[in-house]
């Protein structure tokens, strides 16, 4: 199943929102076939909240509507092509 990374940038919410915003985007993959919520990372920009998020997805348009069902940002989704694990490079 292909990988994509999505930058989402919340602006200035709390911690406890940003809880219930995860919480939601959990409930909508579980009801979308074929997506799956893999991981995410905080990041504070300039004091705002910004997650990068790892999903499998048959393509970006399913991420995207994950995306809008889920209420969220989705400002970059970019597809990840090939993963390079440290353990096997020489």
């Amino acid at each position: 199943m292909p990988l994509f990374l999505i930058k989402r940038n919340f602006g200035k919410i709390t911690d406890e929102q940003l809880g219930s915003k995860a919480s939601t985007s959990k409930k909508v993959c579980s009801a979308m076939p074929g997506v799956t919520w893999v991981r995410s990372y905080l990041s504070l920009e300039n004091d705002e909240k910004v997650t990068y998020c790892i999903y499998e997805a048959p393509d970006a348009d399913t991420v995207a509507k994950q995306a809008k069902d889920a209420g969220l940002p989705a400002d970059e989704v970019i597809p990840l092509e090939a993963e390079i694990d440290p353990d096997t490079v020489q």
